[in-house]
């Protein structure tokens, strides 16, 4: 027996035989030269990869909910195929040798900036191309195993695609070398109950398959050829945890009140309109975070009209209650094609709200202009500005709201204009920010928060055992800007990771959260939470205890102790 530590990135405990998936890649088949005459033959072969690849991918929008990854690849593959037939008429070179000259360049445009983050985007730029190349060699880009159902896969890493065929064919656990908890599959891999877990140390290719497995993906632990004692003890946590899963996710049509009478609302995170559609009937209450990336990274923006339908229609499945568009987050990890940006940090350079108003004709204004239009017809509308860092960029931005409102005649005397605070910056001076009189209320993305607080990248393994949103350090400046807000009359949401995390529940209460904004899959565990606590007794008893606690491990134990005390399950 065996055991390796990693990285816990989907939660969840399963017992199973072990089968390897090492890739294999249709890059290495392409010829470094290949010049073709008849330009006619590679166009029509590139089209029809294209087809293939749309036509599969329409497959799993229609299987799986997360079709904003979906569409995502889809836009990849499109840009893709549009600059690999611009190079087959230029350089007179075959379709496939243009497809991976594609690849390459935009491959080393990610791999040169250093970030962890965008070898993960990487990979989806491979997935995209291999897909490709599979209609071109008319055959599977990676032979993934067919004998997977009820199984545990173990890879160096996965592509998206290969992550939902492993879906189709039942897989029962993933395992990994190499991955982030905030990437593609980490995420995928949550929506769908499966547990995952990231262990770098661990060797897939010196595994046999059929070996036996234990994944714990609530304590990051992979036993490999457990003993008799060790697999009856996992037995009867794993039964227990799915258990209690099932019965807590009856919580998620309740209202979330605490016993002393705390009301918070549970809002859902969506990505496009069908998961606003099945989180409006999923218990939630209401839309916290709607990102509106996706619908930027085409060839070209969208269109106001296009834009204006789809808030409308978002806003209409929740009637009365709150749906948060949050402006479009592009730049960074969710570059643009019709942006030229070269940036060797990206991360700390023109994203969010930096980047809107720098491109504020091409793009803010005709988005401020579709928001505006749909709000006039549903004011349960609010509006979320991302990566703000610092009070002129709000000015700005209001300035901005203004004019538009004025030409087209509407009034936003009533509007909720809000902000994302993910940097320290904006943290530390919320009592400045409410000071320009518009913000109604802020949104913590914890995702960023975190890694910024910690200065370490939230996607290298190397070093994910330091990225920790309940580290003591995040949790005091927390504190000293959510008292910041409270005092200056802001509403608190929280949107980032750290809101579906059960053992946070009861410091984010504690801290005078009024909203968290969560997956819709675990809107049963977090209503189930909050009302089995009370925030008198958290307040008087529990937070200055966590926020002078040394570490995030301390931290946890104590939250952990307080939810078993209160007699609530607690589920990693």
């Amino acid at each position: 027996m065996k055991t390796y530590h990693g990285l816990p990135a989907s939660p969840g405990i399963v017992i199973a035989p072990a089968k390897r998936y090492i890739r294999t890649s249709l890059l290495d088949r392409v010829p470094e030269v290949c010049v073709v005459r008849d330009m006619s033959i590679e166009i029509e072969t590139i089209n029809h990869a294209l087809a293939n690849a749309k036509k599969y991918l329409d497959n799993m929008r229609n299987t799986y909910v997360e079709k904003d990854l979906v569409d995502a690849l889809e836009l990849i593959v499109e840009n893709i195929v549009q600059e690999a037939l611009d190079l087959v008429n230029a350089e007179k070179i075959c379709s496939s040798l243009a497809i991976k000259k594609v690849y390459e360049k935009y491959a080393e445009l990610l791999r040169s900036t250093g970030s962890q983050l965008f070898a993960v985007r990487e990979a989806d730029l491979r997935v995209a191309v291999e897909m490709l190349l599979s209609g071109i060699f008319t055959e599977e880009a990676n032979l993934l195993p067919l004998d997977i159902s009820g199984k545990i896969v173990i890879s160096e890493e996965l592509g998206i695609t290969e992550f939902f065929e492993l879906l189709r064919r039942g897989i029962k656990g993933l395992i990994t070398s190499s991955g982030g908890v905030t990437s593609h599959v980490a995420i995928v891999a949550r929506c769908n109950n499966i547990p995952y877990v990231i262990t770098p140390s661990l060797d897939a290719s010196s595994l046999k398959d059929e070996t036996y497995v234990i994944l714990d993906a609530l304590n990051g632990l992979v036993i490999i050829e457990p003993d008799e004692t060790t697999i009856k003890s996992y037995e009867s946590k794993a039964e227990n945890y799915w258990r209690t899963l099932e019965q807590i996710g009856k919580h998620a049509y309740e209202k979330a009140v605490t016993l002393d009478g705390y009301y918070v609302d549970v809002l859902c995170n969506v990505g496009n309109l069908e998961e606003a559609r099945l989180a409006s009937t999923l218990g939630c209450d209401g839309i916290g975070l709607f990102r509106i990336e996706f619908l930027y990274m085409k060839t070209k923006p969208p269109t106001t009209p296009e834009l204006q339908e789809i808030f409308e229609k978002a806003a209409s499945f929740f009637e009365n209650k709150p749906v948060v568009i949050r402006a479009p987050d592009i730049g960074a990890d969710k570059p643009v094609p019709y942006l030229s940006l070269r940036e060797e940090n990206p991360f700390m350079g023109l994203r969010g709200i930096r980047l809107l108003l720098e491109y504020r004709e091409e793009l803010f204004k005709p988005f401020i202009e579709a928001f505006l239009r749909a709000y006039k017809n549903h004011p349960n509308l609010k509006l979320l500005l991302p990566m703000v860092s610092r009070v002129s960029e709000v000015l700005e931005t209001i300035e901005l709201i203004k004019e538009v409102a004025g030409k087209l005649n509407i009034d936003i005397s009533g509007l909720n204009l809000g902000i994302m605070v993910e940097v320290p910056s904006t943290a530390l001076l919320l009592d400045k920010f409410a000071e320009t009189g518009r913000i109604r209320f802020i949104s913590y993305g914890t995702n960023d928060l975190t890694q910024y607080v910690l200065a370490v990248d939230r996607t290298n393994p190397k070093v994910g055992a330091i990225y920790d949103d309940l580290d003591p350090s995040v949790l005091r400046l927390l504190n000293l800007s959510m008292s910041t807000a409270i005092r200056n009359n802001l509403e608190v949401e929280v949107c980032g990771e750290l809101a579906s995390r059960q053992l946070a529940i009861p410091i984010l209460l504690s801290l005078g959260v009024n909203a968290l904004s969560v997956n819709y899959s675990v809107v049963g565990v977090v209503k189930y939470t909050i009302r089995g606590i009370h925030v008198g007794e958290t307040k008087e008893h529990l937070i200055q205890y966590v926020l002078n606690s040394m570490s995030s491990q301390e931290v946890k134990e104590t939250l952990k102790k307080y939810l078993l005390s209160k007699g609530l399950a607690v589920l990693g």
